[in-house]
């Protein structure tokens, strides 16, 4: 009996940890001194560990969005950590990082840490004085937020200096904002210490117009820095980057870009100067969409490694493209359209639909009229989330981003919900939010028009604006 009290020597001990769950490494790692030496020792055999953790753990789709499409230089070539993950590229040399950068680490626990937030406490950032540039849409990328703006502007908000800095104004009301990054790098420096995720911006608006931009003030007055282009002579209704390739959806069109940084910059990219060089935007092709619709808001597309999914709202017909090619792949009409319909519809035994968001391979959830949600992970079968029997009012705007999903509703309240599955979304116990949040209780109960959730690698934020404010939650800790 006197050998079972002898402590288990080092090596079975790293035996039993390659054997846990990310989750149960972590808490063993916490629970002693002894383990924390022992899992801090284990040198290219933890980060190996954590590579089979994160294949093991976190579904294929949500791992590429957590990568934020995060490129890596093995040898002569450059691929993306999707890519090494899943076979595409060796992962021989991929495995065994220096303790300093581990990325299957970082991925791990960015992964993992929407499920820490409810004891968590977060920072606000505000943002007033929008009564005469009303906010349309929001995006984040590291301490920076950009907002396009009903006028045409687009603003860059600091939230490490509490500053605003308009960067461009197109003639017309902006319609959407994508950011782009390019490089090896996973963030840049921006000023007053602030970090960023991105070094571009591309912004569409009405009447056709998209402009591509550094997301870096610049005193550039000629222009040199932006390019400008009418896209088409119709209205331009939503854009989508997804690695070096960019959707842009029109009523009846999408035109498919390529994305290249210029041939005097190469992918290191550390210098001031190539910061602000403008990027090179060629038209790859043009898809045509089958659908008779003639407005943007019965209209909903999104953009995820090189698949366009596009949703008429009016038949609720579902396309799915492939953007290497010129062919739908994928078109039907889903079990739910007998469930659900547009605004307008006087079909009395059908759900009214307003919105639909669209997130990843094939997960959309749709707002009715009343502010209830419906959620499919297949387009295919759907569900009702019962937002309306736990929430004080309906849901106008949803954002999923990584293990988080956030509802704003039309009083100002923000809901979240740690969500580390996808298939989570169908058991959602609402009951149990992880945080709750007003956007400006001194304000009353204004609708959240636009809301983005984001975790940079520091922690999560969720930035929502109603037409007149901007607020910012980061988590702390």
């Amino acid at each position: 009996m006197d050998g079972l009290k002898k402590p288990l020597p080092d090596e079975l001990v790293i035996k039993i940890l390659f054997h846990c769950d990310g989750q149960t490494f972590m808490r063993c790692a916490r629970a002693c001194k002894r383990f924390h030496r022992i899992a801090a020792g284990m040198g290219a055999d933890k980060s190996k560990y954590w590579y089979h953790a994160v294949k093991r753990d976190i579904e294929p789709s949500l791992i590429s969005q957590l990568l934020l499409n995060h490129p890596v230089e093995l040898g002569d070539k450059i691929h993306n950590l999707y890519q090494v993950l899943y076979s595409e590229a060796s992962a021989d040399d991929a495995i065994y990082w220096p303790a300093r950068y581990d990325p299957w680490y970082q991925l791990y626990t960015k992964w993992f840490s929407g499920s820490q937030l409810k004891n968590k406490s977060f920072t606000r950032y505000n943002v007033d004085g929008l009564h005469n540039n009303h906010v349309a849409i929001i995006k984040q990328s590291g301490d920076l937020v950009i907002t396009g703006h009903y006028n045409g502007a687009v603003a860059v908000h600091n939230c490490t200096s509490d500053t605003m800095t308009y960067i461009t104004v197109h003639l017309r009301e902006i319609t959407g904002i994508a950011l782009v990054n390019l490089t090896l790098h996973q963030s840049f420096k921006y000023l007053e210490n602030a970090k960023c995720n991105h070094h571009h911006i591309i912004s569409i608006a009405r009447g056709g117009h998209l402009r591509c931009y550094p997301i870096f003030p610049t005193e550039e007055t000629d222009g040199s820095s932006t390019l400008s282009t009418r896209l088409a002579e119709k209205d331009l209704n939503d854009v989508r980057v997804f690695g070096n390739q960019c959707v842009v959806q029109t009523k009846d069109a999408f035109f498919v870009l390529k994305i290249t940084l210029p041939k005097s910059a190469n992918r290191d990219f550390r210098s001031a100067d190539s910061l602000i060089t403008p990027l090179e935007i060629s038209k790859m092709h043009t898809i045509s969409i089958n659908t008779n619709i003639c407005f943007k808001a019965t209209s909903w597309m999104n953009f995820w490694r090189n698949k366009i999914t596009h949703v008429d709202g009016l038949t609720f017909r579902i396309d799915i493209h492939d953007s290497a090619c010129k062919d739908w792949i994928w078109d039907y009409t889903p079990e739910f359209s007998s469930t659900l319909s547009l605004t307008g519809s006087q079909n009395k035994n059908r759900a009214v639909i307003s919105r639909a968001f669209l997130f990843r391979d094939k997960i959309a959830l749709f707002v009715s009229s009343t502010g209830g949600v419906y959620v499919t992970l297949d387009l295919d079968t759907i569900q009702e989330i019962p937002t309306l029997e736990h929430f004080d009012a309906g849901v106008s705007v949803i954002s999923y981003w990584g293990s988080l999903i956030a509802f704003g509703l039309t009083n100002g309240k923000i809901y979240g919900y740690s969500v580390l599955e996808s298939s989570k979304l169908l058991s959602l116990d609402l009951s149990d939010p992880i945080f709750v949040r007003h956007i400006d209780p001194d304000r009353g109960s204004e609708a959240i028009v636009s809301l983005d959730v984001y975790n940079s690698g520091s922690g999560y934020s969720i930035a929502a604006s109603t037409l007149y404010s901007l607020t910012v939650f980061k988590s702390v800790g």
